[in-house]
């Protein structure tokens, strides 16, 4: 194993850490079914790339998933950057709910890049040996 591929693979469980805690961290989530769950598929797909079985479905997934919450979200951030007291610095409220949803868009942001990672720095397979057609005689030249 090179040390590109152990250090990628500390990255991925690296990231494994950061997502399983942070899903367990949505148990006191307005709604922790989703998000939990999502953050749960990112832990198990980092897992996978960590030990060396990549699961490019899984990552598709949170790609796809994490755009979808990144639209979802981004009116909360704009608003949140507009408001007077800050960005994300209060506690949740119903009367700040973008506070909240700048955190989500932290953490499916996080995904994202995880993701994306995870799909364009995959370690290399072997490819199996595949002999040109001039190295094989032909029956015909013969």
């Amino acid at each position: 194993m090179t040390r590109k591929n152990s250090t990628l693979q500390l990255i991925h469980l690296i990231f494994a850490s950061l997502f399983l805690v942070t899903a367990i961290l949505q148990y006191n989530d307005p709604d922790p079914l989703v998000w939990g769950t999502y953050y749960l598929m990112a832990t198990f797909g980092a897992v996978m790339y960590g030990t060396r079985r990549p699961t490019p479905a899984v990552a598709w997934i949170c790609v796809g998933a994490s755009l979808v919450f990144l639209l979802q979200c981004f009116t909360g951030v704009f608003a949140n950057f507009q408001h007077p007291e800050g960005m994300a610095i209060g506690s949740m409220s119903a009367e700040r709910p973008e506070i909240e949803e700048t955190r989500e868009f932290g953490g499916a942001t996080l995904v994202l890049i995880w993701a994306f990672l995870a799909l364009l720095l995959k370690p290399k397979t072997p490819s199996p040996h595949i002999s040109s057609s001039a190295e094989k005689p032909n029956s015909a030249n013969q």
